[in-house]
C-alpha cells in the first residue's frame, strides 16, 4: 500500500485542480480537428462517387457511339437521307438499364476540300458526325465523333 501511494505521488497522471480546464480545452480542440478531418474525407468520397458516375456515363456513351457507327457502316455506304436522324437507344434494354436516357443524332456533311473549282464533288465521301447526349445532375453532357464514309449514290 505504501508503494502504491509513492507511485501515485510521483506519477504524471496525478490529477490536480489546475489540469481540469486544460484537459477540457485539449479535448475540444481534438474533437474539432477530428470533425474537420472527417468532413474532408466524406467530401472526398462524395466527389469520387460523382466522378465515377460521370466516368461510367462517358464510357457507356462511347460504347453507344461506337454501336451507332457500326450500325451506319453496316451498309457499306451511307444514305444522305439519314442526315438529321435522331432517337434514343431503346432497342436492347437488357444491355444497360439507363440506355433510354441516351439520345443520339446523326449529321452528314459534304467535304468542301474535295470539290473542284466549279463546286463539283470529286469523291463520294461525306463527313458523318454522331453525337450522343445524356442528362446529368449538373446539366446535359454530350460526346461526338466524326468519321468519313462513302456516300450512297441513288
Amino acid at each position: 500500500m505504501l508503494l502504491l501511494k509513492a507511485v501515485l505521488a510521483v506519477s504524471p497522471l496525478k490529477k490536480s485542480r489546475n489540469n481540469f480546464g486544460y484537459i477540457l480545452v485539449e479535448t475540444l480542440v481534438s474533437v474539432t480537428i477530428l470533425a474537420f478531418g472527417l468532413t474532408l474525407v466524406l467530401n472526398a468520397f462524395s466527389a469520387e462517387i460523382n466522378a465515377l458516375r460521370i466516368s461510367k456515363n462517358y464510357t457507356h456513351a462511347s460504347l453507344l457511339l461506337e454501336e451507332k457507327f457500326c450500325e451506319l457502316e453496316k451498309e457499306g455506304e451511307i444514305d444522305l437521307k439519314k442526315n438529321g436522324e435522331d432517337g434514343y437507344f431503346t432497342d436492347i434494354p437488357d444491355s444497360y438499364p439507363d440506355r433510354k436516357n441516351f439520345h443520339w443524332a446523326v449529321d452528314i456533311r459534304g467535304i468542301d476540300w474535295l470539290k473542284d473549282e466549279l463546286g463539283n464533288q470529286l469523291l463520294d465521301i461525306v463527313a458523318v458526325t454522331v453525337t450522343v447526349e445524356w442528362p446529368e445532375v449538373s446539366g446535359k453532357r454530350e460526346l461526338s465523333a466524326t468519321t468519313y464514309m462513302r456516300r450512297k449514290i441513288s
